[in-house]
């Protein structure tokens, strides 16, 4: 859940300091739950192999297992289409790459270090899994403009297929407040703070070109040439790459018979059956959940010492 939807500037006593603290209350509470069902793991431990090769076939049967735990799809095209997201979506999250446009060759698109995380696991995963209604015509869907899965779908197909593919987007605007704004500064701060061990740009990942700052002022031949070396980067890691070109291309079908505002909602709960069925979660694991609960209980007491003078 959004922790705006819960947080909010009251005024009186209840200031910028208190609110701060509200919030990150929330997001401790918040982290612990997401925690225990296990959406911390990593995508890659599940579609990769010890070698570093993402694995089609893997990918495959983990999109297998989470449809399996959602019995009731509308339809056959239905279920297609959410494995198709779901293939491109785990497949796109296990990977490193960088693609320049000639449009804006010094915005390169680098991903993950483009989202602040250096290996996506599946709160990442599922938190960028929404379609929204265009906010002038509800019903009009697509995916974020700017969000994650439009830009990487995109750019990885780009690389990998030689071609442009147009998916469905909807551009949401957003208004905030001059306080709200300086908090969102505030959080960027903090937030690329721990950006020195991007994996990225570590042991010369693509250090053909990592000596310029930026890519400006290069022509179509130098961009085509940084393209292709990227392509081949990721091709011999991920030699199954046609399927992600089958998938998303069958996804982008699909998507104006399938599309709805639920989506999240129905892949949060595919992502968490599995994590929960497979056994990666707290509650498979007793000396985890005893050890947490115990701590609990103590932060619970502490609390209540604290704050109402007495114990529970």
């Amino acid at each position: 859940m959004d922790i705006s939807t819960r947080c909010h500037y009251r005024g009186g006593k209840f200031g910028r300091a208190e609110q701060a603290f509200e919030i990150d209350f929330y997001k401790y509470i918040d982290s612990i739950k997401i925690g225990a069902e296990g959406f911390y793991h990593r995508i890659a431990d599940f579609t990769t192999k010890k070698s570093g090769i993402v694995d089609s076939e893997r990918i495959k049967n983990v999109v297998g297992i989470m449809l399996a735990k959602h019995d009731h799809f509308k339809s056959e095209n239905e279920k297609k289409f959410y494995s198709s997201f779901l293939y491109c979506a785990l497949t796109l999250c296990s990977l490193e790459f960088k693609y320049v446009s000639e449009e804006a060759p010094e915005h390169p698109f680098v991903f993950p270090a483009q989202y602040f995380d250096k290996k996506p696991d599946f709160r990442f995963f599922v938190e960028n899994a929404v379609i929204e209604a265009d906010p002038d015509d509800k019903t009009t869907l697509g995916l974020e403009s700017y969000g994650m899965f439009h830009e990487g779908f995109t750019c990885l197909y780009k690389l990998l297929a030689g071609k442009e593919i147009e998916l469905e987007t909807v551009y949401t605007p957003v208004e905030i407040s001059d306080r709200e704004q300086q908090e969102i500064m505030d959080d960027l701060i903090e937030d690329t703070a721990d950006l020195d061990d991007l994996s990225l740009y570590e042991e010369n990942f693509f250090d053909e070109y990592d000596g310029d700052e930026s890519d400006d002022g290069i022509d179509s031949e130098e961009i085509a040439e940084i393209n292709l070396i990227n392509t081949n980067k990721i091709k011999s890691v991920y030699p199954g790459y046609k399927d992600y070109i089958t998938y998303l291309e069958r996804f982008n079908k699909l998507f104006k018979e399938n599309a709805s505002t639920d989506f999240f909602k129905t892949v949060k709960e595919m992502v968490s059956a599995f994590l929960i069925e497979g056994g990666y979660s707290i509650y498979n694991n007793e000396d985890a959940l005893v050890d947490t609960m115990v701590m609990l209980k103590n932060v619970n007491r502490t609390m209540y010492r604290s704050l109402y003078k007495r114990g529970i």
